[in-house]
């Protein structure tokens, strides 16, 4: 479990904004929010057995379809890409912060 804040601050927006969506994702059964111990006014967010299933369905249908994608690749551009990915998903896994070149959140 995970505090929402920490939601807020790794997708680079408001806690309001997060917190509207987590009580619809809590209505559809996909998550459960539970009062933090430490902390009256937080909670903390994780995934109820339906979410996990639901996460796991949605890696598997966007694997298949990568997969497919890819399927007539070089074996060597395939582990390209998968390293390169790699290194953006890595680079993504910051919180965000403002560009004031583009006006828009980045990743550090």
């Amino acid at each position: 479990m995970i505090p929402g804040e920490t939601i807020a601050e790794h997708i680079g927006v408001a806690t309001s904004v997060v917190s509207r969506r987590l009580r619809l994702l809590e209505t559809l059964g996909l998550i459960e929010r539970l009062p933090a111990p430490d902390d009256g006014r937080a909670y903390l967010v994780g995934l109820t057995d339906e979410g996990r299933h639901h996460v796991a369905e949605v890696q598997d249908v966007r694997s298949r379809r990568l997969g497919g994608l890819v399927e007539s690749w070089p074996e060597r551009d395939v582990r390209t890409l998968a390293e390169l990915l790699a290194k953006f998903n890595g680079s993504a896994a910051g919180p965000a912060r403002h560009c004031k070149a583009t006006g828009g959140d980045v990743r550090e």
